[in-house]
């Protein structure tokens, strides 16, 4: 992953993210999985461009922004240092 973009593949499917218009850390330390508590932190980047394709072909839809004052949210994101603690 080049600095604020992304390119995944998979078989026939590519996944591509960029335009990271922010970055912040995240902390849920009461996180429930499987019925246990566990503890959560990451640094997530919300992506203004974002594109799936399958076979070369681009699947329709769009990156939705969500238009949250000061901190821009949108529904293409990229996640860093993800931390799991029991």
């Amino acid at each position: 992953m080049a600095a604020g973009r992304l390119v995944a593949r998979a078989g026939d499917i590519t996944v591509r993210m960029s335009g990271v218009l922010d970055r912040r850390w995240v902390d849920v330390p009461e996180f429930e999985l499987g019925g246990r508590i566990e503890s959560l932190n990451f640094v997530v980047g919300p992506c203004a461009h974002g594109q799936i394709s399958v076979a070369g072909r681009s699947l329709p839809g769009a990156v939705v922004n969500y238009d949250i004052p000061d901190r821009p949210w949108t529904s293409a994101y990229l996640s860093w240092g993800e931390t799991w603690r029991a």
